[in-house]
């Protein structure tokens, strides 16, 4: 949190409430994570509307998949294909919102969508490049250091 009031104490009067807003995102994200260590401790399988997109490393509680699974009683190809469904809707709204209202959208949520809209160069073909980035350098070496000439 010193952190923050250090951003704070760098922004002129007029742009200091823009800090409140990393904080209150900061605190959500640290809740959540504490929840998470809460439920592997426990052995708990949380349902699926709380492990939406929260994703699975190691240690931690049961991933989205396990959780749909586990309450709707299918298959793991018909919950990755339902969340793929999931993922795919909400990426095409984003997507819409982005290009047809982008006046419209505060500079914190043209970053959220954008954001947003990278998501399938780090999930592609089920893969986790976010978490594990070697997995981008075959597509960062193609878009900056070998481009096609156009």
């Amino acid at each position: 949190m010193s952190t923050f009031k250090e951003f704070e104490d760098e922004l002129k009067p007029d742009n200091k409430y823009r800090v409140a807003f990393s904080t209150k995102a900061f605190q959500i994200l640290s809740s959540n994570y504490l929840q998470e260590a809460e439920w592997f401790h426990q052995n708990h399988k949380p349902r699926f509307n709380d492990q939406v997109k929260r994703g699975k490393n190691k240690n931690d509680v049961a991933s989205s998949v396990e959780c749909y699974i586990s309450e709707q009683g299918v298959a793991s190809e018909v919950a990755i294909a339902k969340i793929g469904s999931l993922i795919e809707d909400a990426w095409k709204t984003t997507n819409q919102a982005h290009f047809e209202l982008p006046e419209l959208l505060l500079p914190a949520v043209q970053r959220v969508a954008n954001i947003t809209i990278s998501m399938p160069f780090m999930y592609d073909n089920k893969t986790d490049a976010f978490t594990f980035s070697s997995r981008l350098e075959g597509t960062i070496k193609r878009l900056f250091v070998n481009p096609i000439k156009l």
